[in-house]
């Protein structure tokens, strides 16, 4: 038995929370149902995957955006209308910038905006991607099952992206860690002994030269370096996409031997996902190619798809086009292929971008398994190496005072 939290509501549109132990989730929802309890969501106890923690900033996060699609949903096929929907939502909402949020697309809808247009009007809250495929909804009469099928793929996203900082944050711990400690023993340590070098009258040996230099330079290199560091991070993060700088980066990133890799399946999911999504719910490809496009953080493999697409729209085959992009994995256009002959390609693509996430998730797993070792190796040699040079120079100075 498992402790599952729960968020559901009456028909009176009052909501109820408590936790409740079952052996599934599924089992949750049936004992809500039995007391005529609408569920809303259902998670397991521990797992704060809610769109209601506090908000970080001025859109909201993949995650939440998940959560409040999902439950939008949910009552719209049990039979609310849109308005009371995003009414009941808007008052579950215990935190005051997302229950304005709510509440500025309820006010859209209420004076007759569409539900994509109103979503369209938050910015970043809500990507074109997202807007587009609520947008084929309304127009197909089934925005409840089009909502249901956006849910469940922000919340794939959702779990690999949790999935990749969790594999990657021990590394990153450790690599921190690491420039710690060398930087405390050559600005340090070094300069400490450097007094007593001084005093000894005699020809340091080339190992401790070699290290006060190193610290005489990071003294004087390290502000400057961290300023430098800081300030370019900025001002390519500032970049637009069409910057020669910033392509030419993002190229260098996709040449890196175990990273490149991992970043072109992170960008192919995604791109593979969205596409997919879109289309099964109606997007025209060329207008989906262009929106899963601008989904993509890899500028120089957003470039490839625009040439995708403008091979599209000349007349040629998806993979066809497909084939002539060498930095996307060799599944991609077979089994484009295998959808455009079948009927089937948004199911392909939806297949692929699952394919994709986990070979994400393996290359991710590969780069930590690496670096973990290789970090530490690296930092038990230059820390021995620092030791030596200090304990070498030590022994000469009292040698000769002897």
């Amino acid at each position: 038995m498992e402790t599952y939290r729960y968020r559901a509501s009456s028909r009176s549109g009052q909501i109820s929370t408590g936790q409740y132990d079952a052996a599934n989730p599924a089992a949750v929802e049936a004992w809500l149902k039995s007391r005529d309890l609408l569920p809303l969501r259902v998670e397991q106890a521990g797992h704060p995957a809610s769109l209601f923690r506090r908000h970080s900033g001025a859109a909201l996060e993949g995650g939440r955006r998940a959560v409040l699609i999902g439950e939008l949903a949910v009552l719209l096929k049990a039979g609310l209308k849109l308005d009371q929907a995003l009414a009941l939502v808007r008052r579950s909402s215990p935190k005051p910038d997302e229950a304005a949020l709510l509440g500025r697309v309820l006010a859209k809808v209420q004076g007759g905006a569409s539900f994509a247009d109103s979503l369209k009007s938050e910015g970043r809250s809500f990507p074109a991607a997202t807007v587009a495929v609520v947008r084929a909804g309304e127009a197909g009469g089934s925005l409840p099952l089009v909502l249901e099928r956006l849910a469940d793929s922000l919340e794939r996203e959702r779990r690999l992206r949790e999935k990749l900082v969790g594999s990657l944050t021990y590394p990153a711990i450790l690599t921190v860690v690491a420039i710690a400690s060398v930087t405390v023993l050559l600005a340090v340590v070094i300069p400490a002994f450097e007094p007593m070098f001084a005093e000894a009258g005699r020809e340091l040996p080339p190992m401790t030269r070699l290290l006060i230099q190193l610290s005489d330079i990071l003294r004087v290199a390290a502000p400057l370096g961290l300023l430098g560091l800081g300030g370019g991070g900025m001002a390519l993060a500032r970049l637009g996409r069409e910057h020669p700088a910033r392509r030419r980066w993002d190229r260098i990133m996709l040449g890196l031997p175990v990273a490149g890799a991992l970043l072109v399946r992170l960008d192919a999911a995604r791109f593979c996902r969205t596409l997919g999504t879109l289309i099964g719910n109606g997007v025209q490809l060329v207008p989906a190619l262009a929106l899963a496009r601008a989904t993509l953080v890899n500028t120089e493999l957003a470039e490839g798809i625009a040439r995708l697409s403008a091979g599209v729209q000349q007349g040629g085959r998806l993979n066809a086009v497909l084939r002539t992009e060498r930095r996307w994995p060799a599944l991609m256009p077979e089994l484009v292929q295998v959808g455009e002959e079948t009927g089937r390609l948004a199911d392909m693509l939806l297949k692929l971008g699952e394919v994709f996430d986990g070979e994400a998730t393996r290359a991710c797993d590969r780069l930590a398994t690496l670096a973990t070792p290789l970090i530490t190796l690296v930092l038990g040699g230059v820390v021995a190496l620092v030791l030596a040079g200090l304990l070498s120079t030590v022994i000469s100075v009292n040698e000769l005072a002897m």
